[in-house]
């Protein structure tokens, strides 16, 4: 008896390990990726907790399938105010030693975090014939498989995959080696330089700045951290009249809050108005607008005038830069900051309104 007791332990460990050991890494690929809990009657509800691209959690899996690629233990579910009927499939997760679950198209398992230090192209082989319409830009934290790989010195491609924020798909493929760097440093880098990119204070900006300059970072990470800093002196100079935090959400309107209300949207002229780096007409058009819901997180501390109008400069968070095909079909949407003049700003609760 107490050899049958003995062997049942040391099978119920062996069991215990080889469960422990069924998991492999994921790496977070979307923005505020939320996790999520299940409920008792089994629907998914929001943990309150959101991890950043370029994070790394633990996937459980079943095994590999026929290309020795991790099978992850999944479920599909509805989850906390979702549409009746419509599900998601789910990816049981866990990260600081408790479990969860993730949107599975929003990790990507056995990889590792790499960042994307310029706009590249995507491959759907090795084959450098087979490049895709659709890139991605840089700054895009993907995961990456360095043993699959093909080609060779400059023109090594590997295998990758990242989350498509504007069509909400997990899009897998191959990118250049030399465009990408799986360094933590780089990663945490352009975290940073994008943090001080919208650090309206200058002395928050400058501890921001000088903290990359204590991490080990590739040259091409060195190039963006000088045209920051250059860009934040530059920013100083253009600003005389300051810079204050807000909070707002406006229309942006390109004909300006003077709009003839009474000429339905669909008969109105399309115009565009020009989003900038800078306040100010120095500022470089990072993307031209026409009509759009937007927040503002600062604006300049005084007005200034334009054209006979008097009013501040905003800085818009997150303003859409759309990519049309051919046929004027919406392909790509990526996001990026920028200044805008208040004459083309107005109230966002007036009557009319296009949306």
């Amino acid at each position: 008896m107490m050899k049958n007791a003995i062997i049942a332990a040391v099978l119920a460990l062996f069991c215990a390990s080889a469960a422990f050991a069924e998991k492999t890494t994921a790496v977070v690929l979307q923005k505020d990726m939320a996790l999520w809990s299940e409920k008792s009657e089994g629907m998914m509800e929001y943990a309150k907790l959101s991890l950043d691209p370029g994070e790394t959690i633990e996937a459980y899996i079943s095994g590999t399938d026929g290309n020795n690629k991790p099978v992850a233990v999944t479920k599909r579910s509805a989850w906390t105010n979702a549409k009746e009927g419509q599900t998601l499939l789910f990816t049981k997760v866990s990260y600081k030693n408790k479990d969860y679950y993730a949107i599975s198209n929003r990790i990507a398992l056995g990889l590792q975090p790499a960042l994307v230090l310029e706009n590249a192209g995507t491959y759907v082989s090795k084959n450098f014939a087979d490049i895709r319409k659709k890139g991605v830009t840089e700054g895009t934290v993907i995961a990456v498989d360095l043993a699959n790989k093909g080609g060779s010195g400059l023109y090594t491609l590997v295998k990758m995959a990242y989350y498509d924020e504007a069509a909400y798909v997990l899009r897998e493929g191959y990118i250049l080696s030399r465009k990408i760097s799986t360094t933590k440093d780089d990663i945490s880098a352009y975290k940073l330089l994008k943090q001080a990119e919208n650090e309206p204070d200058e002395a928050r900006r400058n501890a921001i700045l000088n903290s990359i300059t204590q991490l080990k970072t590739s040259e091409k990470i060195n190039e963006l951290l000088a045209a920051q800093s250059e860009q934040a002196a530059k920013l100083k100079d253009l600003t005389p009249w300051g810079v204050v935090e807000i909070d707002e959400f406006a229309i942006l309107d390109a004909q300006g809050k003077n709009r003839d209300f009474s000429v339905p949207f669909k008969d109105a002229v399309f115009e565009y108005v020009n989003i900038r780096s800078l306040p100010g007409f120095d500022g470089e058009i990072v993307t031209k607008l026409s009509l759009e819901r937007c927040s503002f997180s600062k604006r300049t501390a005084e007005k200034v005038t334009i054209d006979g109008v008097e009013d501040y400069w905003y800085f818009m968070e997150e303003a859409p830069v759309h990519e049309y095909d051919d046929k004027g079909e919406l392909i790509h949407t990526e996001y990026k900051n920028g200044w805008v003049f208040g004459a083309y700003l107005r109230p966002w609760n007036q009557e009319w309104d296009p949306w």
